[in-house]
């Protein structure tokens, strides 16, 4: 059934030319769940195949990425903080802890912003994390911009490269990265755990 689903998606895509890419990657940006980088390797695919020109889908792509995460920029600055300082407890987050994530954001959101986005859940919690760090508007839209540019160059590079084999390195590259994400997030948790024994 996801397979269907699947094959249905790329179909529309497909169809919607550049401004299905921007539609796609603009929920690739805004956080939700989303397959943005299989979606940017199958149009690599076809501009290898000379059905679009290279630039424009990475153009689109980035543009896309870079709307999507402005608006959750936004909501992060407007709701996230104090809707975690009175909702966290539930999730059993205390306010201490929602501040030292503050400060951890203050101090690594730029390396986030660009490195980060080729990290999976590290890429769906950036633009939030960004804003509830307060970082300030112009920091956040240039390195985010840089950060997408660098990351949708790269996805969209390897479908031309790879041709139809894309779907192969997406499935081996994101079951890779997951491991690593992973592991940073185990290395954070132990870096707040023992900056909480001092």
């Amino acid at each position: 059934m996801f397979k269907t689903l699947w094959q249905t998606f790329l179909h529309w895509v497909h169809a919607a030319g550049y401004s299905g890419v921007v539609a796609a990657m603009i929920l690739e940006g805004l956080g939700i769940p989303f397959p943005g980088d299989a979606v940017m390797a199958f149009y690599g695919f076809l501009a290898a195949q000379g059905r679009f020109s290279f630039l424009i889908i990475w153009l689109s792509a980035s543009i896309g990425c870079y709307i999507g995460s402005l608006a959750a920029f936004f909501f992060g600055r407007r709701y996230g903080l104090p809707f975690l300082l009175r909702f966290g407890r539930f999730a059993l987050i205390r306010p201490e802890q929602i501040k030292q994530t503050e400060r951890l954001s203050r101090r690594f959101g730029i390396f986030v912003l660009v490195f980060g986005r080729f990290l999976p859940g590290v890429r769906t919690l950036s633009s939030y994390f960004a804003a509830i760090g307060g970082m300030s508007w112009p920091t956040f839209l240039c390195f985010s911009l840089l950060g997408f540019f660098a990351w949708c160059f790269t996805w969209v590079g390897l479908g031309v490269y790879l041709g139809e084999h894309w779907r192969d390195l997406v499935e081996i590259i994101n079951r890779s990265l997951l491991w690593i994400t992973g592991c940073l997030i185990v290395c954070m948790f132990f870096y707040l755990w023992r900056h909480r024994q001092r």
